[in-house]
C-alpha cells in the first residue's frame, strides 16, 4: 500500500478508537454473568460478553450486540 492509503487508514482507525469505550471485567459484570449464564447454552466469555453488553445498553441506552455467534445472539435476544 503506498504512503498515502496507509495514513488515511491510520487516521480512519484512530478516528474509529475515539468513538469506542473499553468496559472492563467488573464484579458487576461477572455477577450478572453467572446470573444469566445458567438459563443460556453460553461459554463463560460468552455469559461475560453478554453480561457486559446489559450493563452497556442499561447504561447508555439502545445499543447493538456485534456478535457472529448465534447462541450468543440468541441469548442476548431473550433478555430483551
Amino acid at each position: 500500500a503506498s504512503p498515502a492509503r496507509l495514513a488515511y487508514a491510520e487516521r480512519q482507525l484512530s478516528s474509529l478508537w475515539a468513538r469506542c469505550e473499553l468496559w472492563g471485567i467488573t464484579s458487576a459484570v461477572c455477577e450478572l454473568a453467572c446470573r444469566v449464564a445458567p438459563t443460556k447454552p453460553l461459554r463463560a466469555p460468552d455469559a461475560i460478553h453478554l453480561a457486559t453488553f446489559l450493563l452497556a445498553r442499561k447504561k447508555i441506552g439502545e445499543i447493538d450486540l456485534v456478535t457472529t455467534d448465534r447462541r450468543l445472539e440468541e441469548a442476548a435476544g431473550s433478555e430483551m
